[in-house]
């Protein structure tokens, strides 16, 4: 095995112990264990453990982040765009655990905090979107973009949030019924979200 082989070998371990575990519990030692190597020849492919969160938080969260930007874009209609983001933001859910979120949060405030910037800026474009859905008489003309944008961000930032998991809640549940909320009052016509459940 290659070091570019086994540095991806490494990544898929610990995100694979981060994801079922939590970041608290999962050590350095605990990591070259399942790789059978000692830990100095895990430090010369990885500085330590910040640096391996740090790209499986890109790998993950960062890019299905970037997914569901595209996905706004990316539709005949803006029904359609928010079909697909739906789409991404199910397959987000799916491949995050509570635990790991919570953790982050908690230990790794610098990259949630990333992250926060992150989505914050993506939030820019549902302004964009639902404007042009208004224009093309897809929204209704009482939605006003930016308040609506400024309503979704509430919601993103103090509901979808580590604290709202550790009370047990499911974050594909989350996302199911935030966006049957959200697109049954801003289409004329709601999408049928048990649709797209069915296709993923």
């Amino acid at each position: 095995m290659n070091d570019q082989a086994t540095r991806e070998r490494i990544l898929e371990v610990a995100g694979e112990k981060f994801q079922r575990h939590g970041l608290r519990r999962v050590t350095m030692d605990d990591i070259a264990r399942e790789m059978r190597m000692s830990k100095k020849t895990l430090y010369k492919y990885f500085g330590g453990k910040e640096e391996l969160v740090r790209e499986h938080v890109e790998r993950t969260l960062w890019a299905r982040l970037d997914e569901v930007f595209h996905a706004m874009e990316d539709g005949e209609s803006v029904r359609g765009c928010f079909g697909n983001v739906y789409r991404c933001i199910l397959r987000m859910s799916s491949a995050v655990t509570r635990v790991f979120m919570v953790d982050l949060k908690a230990e790794y405030p610098q990259l949630w905090e990333r992250i926060h910037i992150r989505r914050s800026q993506g939030l820019r474009r549902y302004a964009q979107l639902i404007a042009r859905g208004v224009a093309r008489g897809e929204v209704r003309s009482q939605i006003d973009p930016d308040i609506a944008t400024e309503i979704i961000q509430c919601v993103i930032n103090t509901y979808m949030v580590p604290e709202t998991f550790e009370r047990g809640v499911d974050p594909g549940d989350m996302a199911r019924t935030w966006f049957t909320m959200l697109t049954s009052g801003l289409f004329i016509e709601p999408l049928d979200l048990a649709g797209i459940d069915s296709k993923d």
